[in-house]
């Protein structure tokens, strides 16, 4: 192992947390914009409302399947060659959804995405082990809260495009934005490795002891799974409700209420740096 990966950098320069968190905003936020597309969708693929909403389940089910195979390899893989790679290969699924010319291709493109978004949680723990002693908490709430304004904005930008250019514009301008990004932290990121590398089948039994030994984990567990299950019903259901009499409102004015909790998501950085 090289001297470089055991002594990384102490502090993490400004414009490399600002990268950090735009990338950790653009792979999380890119998993929501089919909640305020969902009516669009439907009426261009000729399907129904249940069917075009079966993509909200299949984007979480597959970052929550991400989160618990792929993102364990942080502590064995190079960290930012591993985030690039995941950044890669959602690029790759969003461009297949907005591309994509049947309905089947658009499920696929969506359950590739949603797999490997997971790179912001790759990037959120690195920006924790390359923070100076008592910059921990700073580094990690100002990367969150650029992944917790990328999830509430991504109803807005997703209206926004929509309204613009369609549906599909929004994943194909996404495709290529999380493309560039990936090459940018390529050449800005340092690189970032465990200093003790463990099997994975070691890193994925971790896991439950810590679930079984821990039980302010379970309930932080418990109440965060609580959360985000009551945040997803009330989204995946909302364009629906909306686009529909007697409201019928557009993709961009539904895509306006994710600005309600923007600024809540802001507060993270001041927490980090609370905690500090």
């Amino acid at each position: 192992m090289s001297s470089s990966s055991m002594a990384p950098p102490s502090v993490l320069a400004a414009p490399v947390l600002l990268l950090m968190a735009v990338a950790c905003g653009l792979c999380a936020g890119g998993n929501y914009y089919n909640q305020a597309l969902l009516h669009s969708i439907a009426l261009h693929f000729g399907v129904d409302q249940a069917a075009a909403g079966l993509s909200v389940t299949v984007a979480q089910v597959a970052y929550a399947v991400g989160l618990l195979c792929i993102t364990p390899l942080g502590d064995k893989l190079e960290r930012r060659r591993m985030a690039v790679v995941l950044m890669l290969l959602a690029a790759v699924g969003h461009a297949l959804v907005g591309w994509s010319g049947s309905f089947a291709m658009f499920m696929l493109g969506t359950l590739v995405a949603g797999l490997f978004s997971v790179a912001a949680q790759v990037l959120v723990p690195m920006a924790a082990a390359l923070a100076a002693p008592g910059h921990a908490g700073r580094n990690v709430g100002l990367v969150l809260s650029g992944l917790l304004v990328g999830i509430l904005l991504s109803r807005s930008v997703a209206g926004g495009l929509s309204t613009l250019g369609g549906w599909s514009l929004v994943y194909q301008v996404t495709a290529v934005a999380m493309a560039v990004m990936a090459l940018c932290m390529r050449r800005m990121l340092p690189t970032s490795r465990h200093p003790q590398p463990l099997p994975y089948a070691q890193v994925l039994a971790s896991m439950g002891h810590l679930l079984r030994t821990q039980p302010a984990l379970r309930q932080r567990t418990l109440a965060s799974a609580l959360a985000f299950a009551a945040v997803s019903v009330m989204f995946a259901t909302m364009a629906l409700v909306l686009s529909s009499a007697p409201l019928q409102l557009s993709d961009a004015q539904i895509g306006l209420v994710g600005l309600a909790g923007v600024t809540g998501a802001l507060i993270a950085n001041l927490a980090g740096s609370w905690a500090d």
